[in-house]
């Protein structure tokens, strides 16, 4: 009888599992889209952040002689268009119309809210998937050219080998 209960159980706790969590995702984009929109904002900022030290160790990059992978100027191009200007106005306007009242405000506009919210929800997960795409690669590559003619001396300037090799 104990083994009955406790599968019966544990068949009733996954049924719950996959009913009430999609549920209360759904349920959310309604009635709480302010939240979605913050966790927006938060994610734009941490985007706004991880470009500026992936440009600076580009532009770093750049002085040094180094070629820059194309995914990761790809990913900057991607990052700049979503934090671009047109961007947060367009999450301001979205905003605003999420927390917009029907009927002379007594009642939330659940239609607006719901496709809204969601749509800030969604564009929250492809800027957590951007942050994470940065960590897993690297930024640069040594020149070919500068790799075989080229080594750095102690006091960090350029010389070449074949210089080094005529004063022998």
């Amino acid at each position: 009888m104990d083994v009955l209960v406790s599968i019966v159980g544990s068949l009733v706790a996954k049924a719950v599992e996959y009913i009430v969590d999609p549920t209360a995702q759904q349920l959310s984009y309604l009635f709480n889209p302010r939240s979605k929109f913050l966790n927006l904002r938060g994610k734009i900022q941490d985007l706004k952040d991880a470009r500026e030290r992936v440009q600076q160790s580009v532009d770093s990059a750049n002085r040094n002689g180094e070629v820059i992978f194309e995914d990761v100027q790809r990913w900057l191009t991607v990052a700049n268009e979503k934090i671009s200007e047109e961007v947060a106005t367009q999450l301001q306007e979205n905003e605003e119309k999420a927390m917009k009242r029907c009927f002379a405000g007594f009642c939330p506009d659940f239609k607006s809210s719901y496709l809204l919210s969601k749509k800030a929800d969604n564009e929250a997960n492809t800027i957590a998937q951007l942050l994470t795409q940065k960590n897993c690669w690297d930024i640069t590559r040594k020149n070919e050219l500068q790799r075989n003619n080229k080594i750095l001396c102690p006091t960090r300037d350029p010389c070449t080998i074949t210089e080094n090799r005529r004063k022998s």
